[in-house]
């Protein structure tokens, strides 16, 4: 593990761009989206809205299931890039759009912009993001992505409901994970390398020094 985040050339940068890209990619907010929808939908639908919160999570349930699956067709044609950058890009769109269309109570506004946000995470991060790790980590760098990975949704999990609580307004939510996707896909701007097109060895060394 200090080898490959501390002494190794070869793994040292592509360690931890993908240590930090492990934790934006919990940091959208997709997690506590899917997990906390019915509470969500329950806190921002006003009385006569043309959906419950439980048939707004059944939605949002069935587009995270089809996006999925275009996601397959969409990794063996894109470039890993651009797909990322634009991915945490349209997610921070969609996050204040969610967030603005909130405020003005277009409940199906809302609904629609997560499904969006849903489509943009599948086709993007919650496909690359692992595989991009192991295409240009170390097995012992590939293991404490992994692990901060999980450590990260168990913090998310366990801080989403509060955070909702204590924050001023409603739709601050939405605002808070835009400004890290936004963060995110600057991030992945300047740091991250395309591995699309190499072999296995060119990908495990893409970030050694030269």
């Amino acid at each position: 593990m200090v080898e490959a985040f501390f002494t190794d050339s070869r793994y040292v940068k592509g360690s931890w761009v993908n240590w930090a890209d492990v934790i934006f990619h919990e940091l959208t907010g997709y997690n506590a989206l899917m997990i906390f929808s019915n509470t969500i939908l329950r806190k921002i639908t006003s009385e006569g809205s043309s959906f419950t919160a439980r048939e707004g999570t059944i939605v949002l349930g069935a587009v995270d299931f089809i996006s999925s699956c275009f996601s397959i067709l969409a990794i063996r044609k894109f470039k890993r890039r651009p797909m990322m950058i634009l991915g945490h890009t349209g997610m921070t769109l969609a996050m204040i759009s969610i967030g603005v269309l909130a405020i003005y109570e277009i409940n199906i506004g809302v609904l629609v912009g997560m499904c969006v946000f849903i489509c943009m995470y599948e086709m993007s991060t919650a496909t690359l993001a692992w595989m991009y790790a192991c295409e240009t980590c170390s097995d012992q760098a590939l293991g404490v992505c992994s692990t901060t990975l999980y450590t990260t949704i168990l913090i998310l999990t366990l801080t989403t409901e509060p955070l909702m609580d204590a924050l001023p307004g409603d739709c601050d939510f939405f605002f808070l994970f835009a400004s890290f996707n936004c963060v995110a896909a600057c991030f992945l701007f300047f740091f991250l390398r395309e591995t699309f097109g190499l072999t296995d060895n060119e990908k495990k060394e893409l970030y050694a020094q030269k």
